[in-house]
């Protein structure tokens, strides 16, 4: 048995490390794939590029991070809900990441390797990995007698 899954104080680091580790992998993701998805619909309504584009994705980006702040809380918190949630998030940035790349590959248009490196790779390196911790690690209760999530 690990020490996380004996000691209430290691298990509640490693849930905040694991807490962190998710955010951060889950913003950069969504930052670079909610950009590409956002310039492709501007692309196609003729809308053209410009400073305001860049501020509605970062401005979406920051809504995502207070969501996951929330999320963050009550995962240290021991609700249930939250792992499906963090797990149906990851699942979704991935496949999108996928999507974008094969939209790229298969597409009429220029072959270029932004697809690639923040489509494929980096959902690939970042947030595929951090599935089966999410899938294994049970966040022990605070305090004593109390079922997680209560």
């Amino acid at each position: 048995m690990a020490l996380w899954e004996r000691d209430p104080k290691a298990n509640q680091r490693m849930a905040l490390l694991l807490v962190v580790v998710e955010a951060l992998a889950a913003l950069i993701n969504f930052f670079f794939i909610f950009q590409a998805y956002f310039f492709r619909v501007q692309l196609r309504l003729h809308m053209g590029l410009s400073n305001v584009s860049l501020f509605v994705v970062v401005m979406a980006t920051a809504f995502f991070a207070v969501l996951l702040v929330y999320e963050g809380m009550m995962y240290l918190r021991g609700r249930a809900w939250v792992r499906q949630a963090l797990l149906a998030e990851n699942g979704v940035l991935i496949g999108l990441g996928i999507l974008w790349l094969l939209l790229n590959r298969l597409g009429s248009g220029p072959k270029d390797a932004y697809p690639v490196y923040f489509g494929l790779l980096l959902p690939l390196v970042t947030l595929f990995p951090l599935l089966w911790p999410l899938l294994v690690f049970r966040v022990l209760p605070t305090a004593p007698g109390q079922p997680p999530g209560a």
